[in-house]
């Protein structure tokens, strides 16, 4: 629900059902390194799935969670990350965090206590900070498997993604029902929130820039029915070491995600992914690879775009994988709303 909660998309998301399910396939040998699949599934239709595909063989395995342990996912699968072996989905409608041991894919435990539409997860300081977007809130875990709730930082507003810099998190805070420009910055050594930053509007995801920060700010639609009084999107880069606002770059229309490798961006952008110069402040190619998508992230082994395709947003969606010079590798079929991307390829 990530980006279907924007705009007009969340009225698509509503109204298309879901796909007859598919019966599950043999499991995946077990081991195996390749890239997990995100896929959203339906907003209350608990179609979520986790597609797995493994690069060196091209081989595709869907609904893997279902594979290996018999039940769906949930509702709404966020985002996945992985850490000392395991991974942790964010299901955000289901309001819990379900890991599995990435070997296997097997289930070893459920967070369902203190969540309340969760989002986003960062881990520090032996201690897991997970964004309730509904609760303004950032709950924090410790202990094994991180199951330990310790206590609720309250923030104003819907706080989303999260990345960490400089020991401070970064919190992004998207527009869902009123205006929002603000990034608060968190110390997880005393758990405070230590600064807020202005960016523009509606700051929908961050993401790493070296030791500094990128937040992608979406834009606002006024009037949907006229574009002329839209706010369109720019990209603000934040210094870590001064927790200022530095730079921002114009990018026009109403962007649905981005992803980072050296100083390039890559935003999904209206009608084709935008090639951004972050080190000189500028649009490289505003149509580097044409289509409108809905996900995107580097591989950071291999240095490969992987970006989702939604299709209708009620059908199975498609992943294509292209160089960073826009040349097209593969592509494969993923399940509903392919909306993150993780990787387990080390």
């Amino acid at each position: 629900m990530k980006k279907q909660l924007l705009f007009i998309l969340v009225l698509i998301a509503f109204l298309f059902g879901c796909r007859k399910e598919d019966e599950p396939i043999s499991s995946i040998p077990e081991g195996l390194k390749g890239v997990y699949v995100v896929n959203e599934g339906n907003f209350n239709k608990g179609n979520a799935e986790l597609t797995f595909y493994i690069p060196d063989s091209n081989k595709v395995y869907q609904d893997v969670f279902y594979t290996a342990n018999g039940k769906k996912l949930g509702d709404i699968a966020q985002n996945m990350y992985i850490k000392d072996g395991a991974g942790y989905i964010v299901v955000n409608n289901s309001n819990k965090i379900v890991l599995i041991d990435v070997k296997t894919n097997k289930l070893i435990d459920t967070i369902t206590t203190n969540l309340n539409s969760p989002r986003s997860i960062v881990f520090v300081n032996n201690k897991m900070y997970v964004t309730n977007m509904y609760g303004s809130s950032i709950s924090v875990f410790s202990g094994t498997n991180y199951k330990t709730f310790q206590k609720n930082i309250s923030v104003k507003g819907y706080p989303d993604e999260m990345v960490i810099a400089n020991n401070k998190i970064y919190v992004v805070h998207p527009t869902f029902d009123s205006p929002s420009t603000s990034v608060s910055v968190i110390d997880p050594s005393t758990d405070q929130v230590v600064k807020i930053l202005q960016v523009y509007s509606n700051p929908t995801m961050i993401k790493n820039y070296g030791s500094n920060i990128a937040v992608l700010c979406t834009g606002e639609y006024n009037d949907w029915m006229n574009p002329n009084d839209d706010t369109f999107a720019k990209l603000y880069i934040i210094n870590s070491s001064s927790i200022t606002v530095t730079d921002s770059i114009f990018i026009g229309g109403h962007p649905m995600d981005f992803a980072i490798e050296s100083d390039y961006a890559y935003v999904t952008g209206d009608a084709a992914v935008i090639k951004v110069d972050l080190k000189n402040k500028k649009i490289d190619n505003a149509n580097f690879i044409p289509g409108y998508f809905y996900s995107i992230a580097v591989e950071p082994i291999n240095k490969l775009l992987y970006i989702g395709d939604a299709k209708t947003f009620s059908t199975q969606g498609e992943v294509l994988v292209y160089t960073l010079s826009g040349t097209q590798k593969t592509k494969f079929t993923a399940g509903i709303i392919p909306g993150s991307f993780c990787f387990n390829i080390n």
